[in-house]
């Protein structure tokens, strides 16, 4: 693998930056659909895990489900709390905004059906926590909706940890 990255790019701190990213993104490849998921205690988590497999869609899903062929990362998390509360909690559309709703919960608190928002330099990330260090997500253009660890690759980035829907009597109405 060192040969082939280097008869691309001659540079030593190349190799390593490429071989560094190779093994964080491969860290966070998906579980099988009999993952440690938390399914069964969770209506959000529940929802979400119903959409494997289905098709990354930019702008994709609502709160009623796919549109446009599949989900994007907020229209999955939308759709999942939407449905997981029994029609009670919408929330806003884009993983920057979904970001300021609910109560905010340290990392070590993280309960199965809280949202994950991962920020950096602009852009937003959001998925469902499912137990077991792993994440239900609508990755990006050309996968699906699947199960991955958190482990690895989402390490290097900022995570705010959001409690809506499930526990959203403590929070008031979110809607």
């Amino acid at each position: 693998m060192y040969k082939a990255i280097y008869s691309y790019n001659h540079a030593d701190w190349y190799v390593r930056k490429v071989l560094t990213q190779a093994k964080a993104y491969a860290a966070s490849q998906p579980s099988a659909p009999d993952s440690n998921a938390d399914v069964g205690s969770n209506a959000i988590v529940q929802a979400a895990y119903s959409q494997l497999g289905v098709p990354y869609v930019w702008g994709g899903g609502t709160i009623n489900g796919k549109s446009g062929g599949g989900f994007d990362c907020s229209g999955l998390t939308s759709y999942a709390v939407y449905q997981g509360t029994g029609h009670k909690v919408k929330l806003p559309r884009t993983s920057q905004e979904q970001r300021h709703v609910g109560a905010s919960v340290p990392r070590d608190e993280m309960q199965p059906g809280d949202l994950i928002v991962f920020n950096k330099d602009g852009w937003g990330h959001v998925g469902i926590y499912a137990g077991g260090n792993r994440m239900i997500d609508a990755p990006k253009p050309g996968k699906s909706v699947e199960v991955i660890s958190l482990a690895g690759y989402w390490e290097n980035y900022a995570w705010d940890i959001r409690r809506v829907g499930w526990a959203s009597d403590e929070m008031g109405d979110l809607r």
